[in-house]
């Protein structure tokens, strides 16, 4: 995605140093946060998974009290 903005703008406009710098560190912002927004949902599709063994393992403890 990042990469698809540098050509975009590359190909609508003379850029000077300064500002194809500005563009690459938007490029990178804007990969970046597709990471983290995949490793949040990552995380918690997981935790959803994981939440019925949790309450199943609390109800087991409680019982042996």
């Amino acid at each position: 995605m990042g990469m698809i903005l540098l050509e975009i703008a590359t190909e609508r406009m003379v850029i000077d140093k300064d500002d194809e710098c500005c563009i690459q560190l938007l490029a990178e912002a804007v990969n970046n946060r597709a990471k983290i927004r995949k490793a949040y949902n990552s995380f918690v599709t997981s935790t959803l998974t994981c939440l019925p063994w949790i309450f199943t393992i609390f109800q087991l403890s409680l019982e042996k009290l």
